[in-house]
């Protein structure tokens, strides 16, 4: 089985009507229209983020993949997370995501 990296992000909605995703592990951002669209920049940043690592020397990619988010916006994917946690657990009438946005992972296979 082949190995994966784990990055934890969020969605939140902002006050203008659009949605941003980050990644606190990579200390990313994007932004969509709706959470889905914002989930899926994620992936494209992340993939485009990670793919730009790999073409570096080998003793310069670690400190690239080390990069934490603000400790402002690792607060946020907490605070996130754990409402998105609580509205599993009562059930959330089917809706995928709330208002205030939710957390989410990003899985992709480890480069080897």
């Amino acid at each position: 089985m082949a190995e994966q990296s784990y990055f934890r992000c969020f969605t939140v909605r902002q006050p203008e009507g659009y949605w941003e995703a980050y990644c606190i592990d990579l200390s990313l951002a994007a932004r969509g229209d709706t959470p889905d669209a914002a989930q899926q920049a994620m992936l494209a940043q992340v993939e485009d983020y990670l793919a730009y690592v790999q073409s570096l020397p080998k003793d310069e990619q670690s400190r690239f993949l080390s990069r934490k988010a603000p400790m402002e916006q690792r607060l946020q994917f907490r605070w996130v997370r754990l409402r998105t946690f609580f509205r599993r657990l009562v059930g959330s009438d089917g809706k995928r995501f709330s208002s205030q946005g939710s957390a989410f992972e990003l899985t992709l296979p480890k480069a080897a």
